[in-house]
């Protein structure tokens, strides 16, 4: 029996769950979220956690709602599809 996201997920699984389906460095979800690099690492490791108003924060910045987000670590036998890449800047703008 494996123990990897169980009946419920912490949220530093839940973290680094959706990090790795969506091959991101720490740094680049870091960027995406506004969260810096130091705190996500010890939210991942479980040795932070995130306030409700940091938490809104990451998922509204990924375009997920924080009920899906945490749906992730509740025994779904499929995970959540990987995020769509944004772009950064508008394309073409002059």
């Amino acid at each position: 029996m494996g123990n990897n996201m169980k009946k419920n997920a912490t949220l530093g699984q839940l973290i680094g769950a959706l990090r790795q389906r969506n091959g991101w460095t720490l740094k680049q979800m870091s960027d995406k979220v506004g969260i810096p690099l130091s705190t996500l690492a010890k939210v991942e490791g479980d040795k932070l956690s995130l306030s409700y108003d940091k938490l809104e924060q990451f998922t509204a910045r990924l375009g997920l709602g924080m009920a899906e987000f945490l749906a992730q670590g509740q025994g779904q036998a499929t995970p959540p599809p990987a995020m769509p890449p944004r772009p950064s800047s508008p394309a073409g703008a002059a």
